[in-house]
């Protein structure tokens, strides 16, 4: 029987989904597409300075480097609006205030990326807003935005365990945070006993080889969590104590974003491991903003 050109199934060509971008503001969408869009993205994808000086010593040539931390960062959205009427179109502009102009907290901005990716933050407008009038039922305006935190963050949490019983020391890579452009400063992690002075480490390629350490021991069955982002400790099966909790870096744990060709690690290290020994590492990806 003569084919109809499409092949063998599962050989036709892939090509790749593009979704519309889309940008909300605490849930409301900018880019409704009929009445109000943004205009251009030319500023959407700036990366701020990173923050941190260099050390002068006396009577010696050049600085002495130091590590650096992220800078806050910030956006400009370009968008138009427009009504029937001149009415309509001040309506517009006093409702996009509305969603965009909150002196008294920050706003979630959530952005839909082009891959399907939906990444937000929380940022506060920055300076003035002055409108360019177009006619009598048009308006174009130029908005920027700081973001504090410095970074975007995946809307999908994501969670990796290393195998339960597996030898120590254990290692994990955190394939789904590879694509992170930020430093990964506000992860969960989740430590299974038995295990006796246990260390996690980042073995990052490059990274800033933080480490946590509880000396003490997890029994098996219990588990210890902390979180880097809320800076918290609790414990289940067991009663752990606080002054065993020993972090090494500026927070309570950042893992680097990976290098290209490279992936975020972590490694679990360790005595007394027993069948119920592992580690689970769950956050969102980090991307510089």
């Amino acid at each position: 029987m003569a084919g109809g050109g499409l092949g063998a199934p599962g050989t036709e060509a892939l090509t790749p989904v593009t979704y519309k971008e889309r940008i909300q503001f605490d849930g409301w969408e900018l880019t409704e597409g009929t009445v109000r869009n943004w205009e251009v993205r030319d500023g959407f994808d700036d990366v701020a300075a990173m923050v941190g000086d260099n050390l002068t010593v006396a009577n010696r040539s050049g600085e002495v480097w130091r590590p650096k931390t992220l800078g806050p960062g910030k956006f400009t959205v370009q968008l138009w609006l427009a009504g029937k009427t001149i009415t309509q179109a001040q309506d517009a502009f006093r409702t996009l205030l509305r969603a965009t102009y909150r002196p008294h907290r920050l706003v979630r901005v959530t952005r839909t990326m082009a891959s399907g990716e939906v990444v937000y933050c929380d940022a506060e407008v920055a300076g003035t807003v002055s409108p360019t009038h177009l006619g009598q039922a048009a308006y174009r305006a130029s908005i920027t935005f700081t973001v504090p935190s410095g970074m975007w963050r995946s809307d999908i949490v994501y969670e990796q365990s290393t195998p339960v019983g597996a030898k120590l020391n254990q290692g994990l890579y955190l394939d789904d945070l590879a694509p992170s452009t930020a430093p990964l400063e506000t992860l969960e992690f989740t430590i299974y006993g038995r295990i006796t002075n246990p260390y996690l480490t980042d073995n990052t390629d490059g990274g800033y080889v933080d480490k946590f350490n509880y000396a003490g021991t997890i029994p098996s069955g219990g588990w210890l969590r902390f979180n880097a982002e809320f800076w918290s400790v609790d414990a289940g099966g067991f009663s752990y104590a606080n002054n065993l909790v020993n972090p090494t870096g500026r927070r309570l744990m950042t893992i680097s974003a990976a290098r290209p060709g490279d992936r975020p690690s972590v490694i679990l290290s360790g005595t007394n491991g027993d069948s119920k020994t592992h580690l689970k590492v769950r956050g969102r990806r980090h991307y510089l903003c």
